[in-house]
This record gives structure tokens, C-alpha cells and sequence, in this order.
């Protein structure tokens, strides 16, 4: 639902999607709806419901693949959204250090209680975003995001 109020106020978009097991080599990627794609579609949100958690978090092996598409098209804002810490820590932080000059990297963690909301918060401080915020239960994500892009709506 975030993706299409985003569309319906003229966001340009891009949805990805990672993830893989502890210790995969590669992370495995799913492209949701890319920024050449103009409209949000119904193919985008099927995909996107398709979407399962794999177990691991590489979080800095996603970035080093995102990392072209992100200097290419140098989104205003990049979100990530996570339900836990990255897998390799200190390679995030250079990941996200790298990525920084083309785009605004913003977190969110996602929790199923306000207590570990809060722990995720705690988590993604650390790691250089612009930005981090938590929530619990998925329903408070689409306000946060929208007021986050725009803002002035």
C-alpha cells in the first residue's frame, strides 16, 4: 500500500527485495518494479506479496549490488526496510558510507512489539543512515514512509 500512495502523489519508485541465508555467498535479489518502470502495477504487487523472509540479513552484500543502479539514477531517498541487524556489520557501515554521495540512506526497522522496535532503532543508529525509524507491526509503516518523501503533501 506504501508504493501506491506513493505513486498516486508522483514518487518515482524502485522496489528490491534481498535476502538468503547466513553464510549464502550471494544474496538472492528480486526486482519489485525498477525506476524505468513508470507505474506502480498490479505485476509489482504481486510480486511484492510473493515477498518471504529468507533467515540472513546481508544488508552490505545488497548495497555493493544496488550500488550502479544507485549512481545511475541517484534516488533522493533510499529505504531500507529490515526486521533485524545486518549479517556483517562494519562492511555495512562501509557500504552505506559509499553509497551516501548519490542518495539519503534511510532505515527502517520493523518490530512485532514496541520494545523490539525500539532494539532495532538502537541497532541501525549505529550504522551511518541519515535517518532511522522503527515501527511495530506493519501497519504504521505506509504514514512514516509517505511523510518521510513527501512531506508537504
Amino acid at each position: 500500500s506504501t508504493m501506491e500512495v506513493l505513486d498516486g502523489i508522483g514518487s518515482q519508485t524502485a522496489l528490491f527485495s534481498f535476502g538468503g541465508q547466513t553464510g549464502d555467498p550471494e544474496p538472492k535479489f528480486l526486482k519489485v518494479k525498477k525506476f524505468e518502470e513508470p507505474k506502480w502495477l498490479p505485476v509489482h504487487a504481486a510480486r511484492a506479496s510473493a515477498l518471504e523472509a529468507a533467515g540472513g540479513t546481508p544488508t552490505d552484500k545488497a548495497y555493493a549490488g544496488l550500488a550502479d543502479y544507485i549512481r545511475k539514477h541517484k534516488p533522493d531517498v533510499t529505504l531500507t526496510l529490515t526486521d533485524g541487524s545486518p549479517d556483517d556489520e562494519a562492511s555495512t557501515i562501509e557500504q552505506i558510507r559509499k553509497l551516501k554521495p548519490n542518495t539519503r540512506m534511510v532505515a527502517f526497522g520493523i518490530g512485532e512489539n514496541p520494545g523490539s522496535a525500539q532494539n532495532i532503532t538502537g541497532q541501525l543508529n549505529k550504522f551511518g543512515y541519515a535517518k532511522v525509524f522503527s515501527v511495530y507491526g506493519i501497519s504504521g509503516l505506509p504514514n512514516k514512509v509517505v511523510n518521510l518523501i513527501a512531506p508537504n503533501r
